[in-house]
């Protein structure tokens, strides 16, 4: 099946065109839009086979409302606009034969064909060999993946995805037909070469939620490297609150089996399976690890604050459910490793689904100390640790270690 895009703001003339795929039997998904604006969008997220391009069309940047010339703008930002996605064909028509005498110098130096639309046989001969030839391409070339990234980010709460989403990058939003994700894609220029980035938020907390999502975005973005970005709780006497945990090994530290001990008591008997991140990645966070003192004082400038934050590379288990309670931490975690940093809900599910993947991913958790997982635990670090996490992750990207 080929995918075709129809931009056009004659109604009339698009379902012409549908009729035609339609009559001969084409196999294709058609998409319409009828502004540049919407175009543009389009193609920024999708990967078409062939784009059908009319000259004259909407333009709300314009005073006019029409520009005559919109369609031209769209077909340089094809050639020129790194971030588009390449369609492998395009198509211009015009119903305007002053139009066309403007326009055609522009698409014959680009090599695309322009034609004045007449809705005669001639025009549909050549549409539909057009359409035949691309549908025999498809059977030969391997098919780009249309929603590919460079870079994954998820979170879990509001919270987090609210300080992914106020990084400094133009979000668009990115719907996934039979698919509940909540997702976004940016781009940021790495050294002169454009990074797409997806964002996501899970749809509930806990490991088996991560560990779908992560599955999914795999199978749906196919990411190069994949962060988990977020709060967590500390180990009081570890570190502090504001401070960032690379997570360099996690397991589930509700894994095991639960028993009763000779005196009466519930016991767990852990069976702890260590996922560990790539050596590589985690010498090149630990060298760039100051990179979150203009994060904390651009933080502090803009809030009237005085926080602190520094970062950690060690061990953060997760677990199922919400940790308010040193007793469970000394009693439960504790005697699985001695020097662990932290707890979360999530992280051992973003592992393991990476570690299982069929593709080779580069995979971290970030999580920033909002509490120390006792009874003292609130929210007062939410906001905070959720912009560390997300900042210090973005300066990685930029820095070309994720």
């Amino acid at each position: 099946m080929i995918r075709i895009l129809i931009i056009d703001d004659s109604i009339e003339r698009s379902q012409e065109l549908t009729n035609i795929l339609s009559k001969n039997q084409i196999d294709c998904y058609c998409d319409y839009c009828i502004t540049k604006e919407e175009a543009l969008k389009k193609l920024h997220l999708n990967q078409y086979d062939l784009v059908l391009l009319d000259i004259m069309l909407p333009d709300t940047m314009s005073k006019k409302g029409i520009s005559d010339l919109a369609g031209l703008d769209i077909l340089k930002a094809i050639s020129n606009d790194r971030t588009l996605i390449k369609p492998l064909c395009v198509m211009g028509i015009t119903s305007s034969e002053e139009t066309y005498q403007k326009v055609i110098n522009e698409f014959e130096k680009h090599l695309i064909p322009l034609s004045v639309w007449n809705n005669d046989e001639n025009w549909e001969s050549q549409f539909l060999s057009k359409i035949k030839y691309l549908n025999k391409l498809s059977n030969t070339y391997r098919p780009i993946n249309p929603n590919k990234v460079d870079i994954a980010l998820i979170a879990t709460v509001d919270e987090e995805y609210l300080a992914l989403k106020n990084l400094p990058i133009n979000w668009i939003e990115k719907i996934i037909e039979n698919d509940i994700g909540t997702y976004s894609i940016g781009t940021i220029s790495c050294y002169g070469v454009e990074k797409r980035i997806l964002i996501s938020q899970l749809p509930e907390m806990g490991i088996a939620a991560a560990s779908f999502m992560t599955t999914n975005i795999i199978n749906t973005f196919d990411p190069c490297s994949i962060a988990m970005v977020g709060i967590c709780g500390g180990k009081e006497g570890e570190v502090n609150l504001g401070d960032v945990i690379v997570a360099d090994k996690t397991w589930d530290y509700g894994a095991g089996k639960v028993k009763i001990n000779s005196k009466g008591e519930i016991q767990l008997l852990a069976q702890p399976n260590q996922l560990n991140i790539n050596t590589k990645l985690k010498a090149e966070i630990i060298r760039n690890k100051s990179l979150i003192d203009n994060i904390y004082i651009k933080w502090n400038a803009t809030n009237n604050d005085n926080k602190i934050s520094s970062v950690k590379c060690g061990v953060l288990p997760s677990g199922s459910a919400v940790i308010a309670s040193k007793e469970f931490i000394d009693e439960i975690v504790a005697p699985q490793y001695r020097k662990f940093l932290g707890i979360d809900m999530e992280t051992y599910g973003v592992y393991f689904a990476c570690e299982n993947s069929k593709n080779d991913i580069k995979y971290v958790a970030i999580k920033s100390v909002s509490d120390l997982a006792n009874q003292d635990k609130d929210d007062s670090y939410h906001s905070y640790c959720s912009y560390v996490s997300a900042n210090f992750a973005y300066e990685l990207i930029k820095k070309g270690i994720l």
